[in-house]
């Protein structure tokens, strides 16, 4: 079946439900993580660990979104929502300049436009992660924001 992306533009086929493709396009327009925010941020992808203590410092929630290596001790945080004074963010490593940047904000309501698999292509075309090795993470929390709506 043929899907159309809305990223990119480009037409592709997929026999998979969550219609992924190579995208060559950025999810959004990126801008820079806010000050509080980017002091609390290596310039690599989070442990579990300080994935957890983002969730107690500044940012009132923190949600790891996707992984590598799963949701464990082990596992690598690539991209992750938090909610902060100023507002929802989408956040995505980019492995080419070493730095977390906001992929989509929204003022009011964790409702995002954006999706895990827009989230997954950007962070893979842009750092050493393969997309097989990567875990989506899901919660039944009421504060986990709604991706792709």
């Amino acid at each position: 079946m043929g899907h159309h992306c809305d990223t990119c533009g480009q037409e592709f086929t997929t026999l998979t439900r969550k219609r992924l493709h190579d995208c060559a396009g950025s999810p959004a327009e990126m801008r820079d993580l806010p000050d509080g925010l980017a002091d609390g941020l290596p310039d690599r992808f989070l442990t579990m660990d300080e994935a957890a203590a983002l969730d107690e410092s500044g940012v009132q929630r923190f949600f790891p979104l996707l992984s590598l290596g799963g949701f464990n001790a082990s596992g690598k945080v690539i991209a992750g929502y938090a909610k902060t004074i100023d507002g929802h963010l989408l956040l995505a490593f980019n492995g080419e300049d070493d730095t977390w940047y906001v992929v989509e904000e929204n003022s009011d309501a964790a409702l995002f436009e954006r999706d895990e698999d827009d989230l997954l292509w950007y962070v893979c075309k842009r750092s050493e992660a393969d997309v097989g090795d990567v875990y989506g993470y899901d919660s039944s929390d009421p504060d986990y924001p709604q991706l792709g709506m």
